[in-house]
């Protein structure tokens, strides 16, 4: 599925003037998009609303139009989401539900309503994809930060979502643990999902990415 953006502009209650103003974006299935800038340049924000957070959580004004396949982000029902939609935030550790690496990644699925016969090679696939060779009992406290980085990024892929946001997956990774995350985002572009990440460190993503 495409994932377009059309003059998409959000104003926060707060501020006169808009934090996004008039987006226009077009992302295809299997590119690997990095959107950059300066602080306070409104990533975040544009990428909460690709992910139709912003139209239910926030209480800012929205303008414009964001569609995947066609569908308003927003109008994605919430049992729908796991298949179309995966996000991950700033900070893991934020993120994470779970007390246990299995739950965690088995916490979407459940939510959507998959079965239980069928969660346990998802969890299974979604780890190998990600490259997180733990147990599935182990608990998510016992985790190095690239591993927890790892965790979130599966559970957002469990569902085999066509597109995955990521705010700054890189921020709490030492040089090895950002790089053996980008061979991840780029397989699993290369695996056809649309893969959009905010991030500030051109010069370490840049020979990864299909767009800057």
């Amino acid at each position: 599925m495409t994932l377009r953006s059309t003059d998409a502009r959000y104003w926060y209650p707060s501020s006169n003037e808009p934090a996004v103003d008039g987006v226009t974006l077009r992302v295809e299935p299997g590119s690997f998009v990095l959107l950059t800038g300066p602080t306070g340049c409104g990533k975040s924000t544009w990428l909460r609303l690709a992910g139709g957070l912003l139209q239910h959580h926030g209480t800012g004004r929205v303008d414009g139009v964001i569609e995947l396949g066609g569908t308003a982000v927003d109008r994605i029902p919430p049992s729908e989401r796991i298949r179309h939609l995966g996000f991950v935030s700033q900070t893991p550790h934020d993120q994470v539900v779970s007390g246990v690496v299995g739950d965690e990644v088995a916490f979407g699925l459940e939510s959507a309503g998959v079965t239980q016969r069928a969660i346990e090679p998802l969890i299974r696939d979604a780890l190998a994809r990600v490259e997180l060779d733990v147990n599935h009992d182990r608990s998510t406290d016992a985790l190095s930060g690239g591993q927890l980085a790892r965790l979130v990024v599966a559970a957002a892929i469990a569902g085999s979502p066509t597109l995955l946001l990521l705010d700054e997956p890189l921020a709490q990774l030492d040089p090895q643990g950002a790089e053996a995350l980008l061979r991840v985002l780029r397989a699993i572009a290369d695996q056809g999902t649309a893969v959009i990440m905010v991030e500030h460190r051109i010069r370490l993503v840049k020979d990864t990415v299909d767009r800057i």
